[in-house]
């Protein structure tokens, strides 16, 4: 029994390790929002505030803990993408310590269902939020277990006001607390939640409430829709079918109610909810590693713990996760790296000084941060829907832009046999502004992998 226990203990540390050891190495910067969190954390080290100096379309927990980063990271920006990598691995060790907690036979395995599913391995390239929120539903929930519903609580308002889509998750969770009747400890699980959301988000309410209703809540209902919805689910289904078939099956037949109402909730919300991306399943994955090793030993069990279903589940589980990582590796793990950040810095440190950077903000943040520039009147996340929503208005932003004279760096499709030039930056700048005050000063090869082929510099001004 000794033997089996370390034995437990061993394989899920070798997953946890395993996975830390093929991501690290493969660090390189990369085009995503998350860079534009970075430069915020700047932003907040240099004494401007979220909402009140600049647009953030998320509570501020996230970027709060970032800046905190920034402080001990310093100049060495690199260090950020390893925090998705290492989120995920703490996320997965949770999740063990919960099922074993549970005494699942099979605990020892989560870290290896978790961090080798297709959705982990392609999001951990990524910083966003979704490693955040992901990390703090699985400490609440292990929180929760160790019967600390406090401390559970405050945790809660952590993922809450990191990223709002896991507020479903939230509510499934005190649903089922609800109609267990366990008054006490809900109430201590939300006077936790409310203490946290007082620290965190009061003094912002203060200082700025109505820009943080516009930005954090009127926004978000006003993006028009996203991504297809079937195309999404349909994704998700091809690349994760074992653990959402083990999972399903779990959400019957597991005891651990909880984790069944938050996939629900959260389910729910993904099905009705207009702007989904990917990302957002993220998730999803710790609740359904949790409810598949719920089913999976419940099988084991009714077999009377036969070795052969363990060898079986073995070999079944490396066919399974061998073909997944192939599939990652050949096909997605190039996706949006971008390799020459210094490049283009070394570029932007010969143009005037007095001028300011403006642009896409999946890598625009991260070029004024290598070469020391700011960006023009902290206009930095320009995700394209800031402007179609109508919280920026793009005419007025691409005006004033041109008056003052900035830089503009854009990711483009540029293919002049085709009919196409300078396609990429019309949501976030204005294309009659561009074509009557732009120029093109340099170009560089994009190395994204998507359906960009060019980063280009342009000098915006009126003459």
């Amino acid at each position: 029994m000794r033997i089996i226990k370390k034995f437990e203990w061993l394989f899920a540390i070798f997953s946890v390790l395993l996975f830390v050891a093929i991501k690290l190495p493969a660090l390189t910067f990369r085009f995503s929002d998350g860079n534009a969190y970075i430069y915020m954390a700047q932003m907040i080290l240099g004494g401007d505030l979220p909402y009140r100096d600049f647009f953030l379309a998320d509570p501020p927990a996230m970027v709060l803990i970032l800046t905190l980063l920034k402080f001990i990271f310093g100049t060495k920006i690199i260090l950020f993408q390893a925090v998705p990598i290492i989120l995920e691995a703490a996320t997965a060790f949770l999740l063990f310590l919960i099922l074993k907690k549970r005494n699942n036979t099979l605990a020892f395995l989560a870290p290896f269902f978790y961090l080798f599913s297709f959705t982990i391995l392609a999001t951990s390239d990524f910083l966003t939020g979704v490693q955040f929120v992901s990390f703090f539903v699985v400490l609440a929930i292990f929180l929760w277990e160790k019967n600390r519903p406090l401390a559970s609580g405050i945790i809660w308002s952590l993922a809450l006001l990191s990223k709002l889509y896991v507020a479903p998750a939230l509510l499934g969770f005190s649903m089922f607390i609800f109609w267990k009747k366990d008054y006490f400890r809900l109430i201590r699980l939300t006077l936790g939640a409310v203490m946290g959301a007082i620290i965190i988000l009061g003094p912002f309410l203060a200082l700025a409430p109505e820009k943080i209703i516009d930005s954090v809540w009127l926004y978000h209902f006003n993006k028009p829709a996203g991504l297809n919805k079937y195309h999404v689910f349909s994704f998700l289904l091809q690349k994760e079918w074992l653990l959402i078939l083990w999972g399903i099956i779990g959400m019957f037949i597991s005891k651990n109610k909880k984790v069944s109402a938050m996939f629900l909730a959260s389910v729910t919300f993904l099905m009705v909810f207009k702007d989904i991306y990917y990302n957002y399943f993220g998730l999803l994955l710790p609740l359904l590693v949790i409810l598949t090793l719920d089913a999976g030993e419940k099988l084991y069990v009714k077999i009377k713990n036969d070795s052969r279903f363990m060898i079986v589940i073995f070999i079944l589980l490396a066919l399974f996760s061998g073909a997944t990582f192939i599939d990652y590796h050949s096909n997605f793990a190039d996706t949006g790296k971008f390799l020459n950040l210094t490049e283009i810095a070394s570029y932007i440190k010969t143009l005037p000084a007095n001028t300011e950077l403006y642009g896409s903000y999946e890598f625009v943040p991260l070029a004024a941060l290598e070469s020391d520039r700011k960006i023009f009147n902290n206009y930095i996340d320009t995700n394209t829907q800031v402007f179609s929503t109508g919280t920026i208005d793009l005419e007025s932003v691409s005006h004033e832009a041109v008056s003052k004279g900035v830089f503009m760096l854009a990711k483009i499709t540029d293919l002049p046999k085709l009919g196409v030039k300078d396609q990429g930056f019309q949501g976030y700048f204005s294309d009659t502004v561009f074509n009557k005050f732009c120029r093109r000063k340099k170009t560089f090869v994009s190395t994204s992998n998507e359906t960009d082929n060019l980063i280009a510099v342009y000098y915006c001004h009126k003459n």
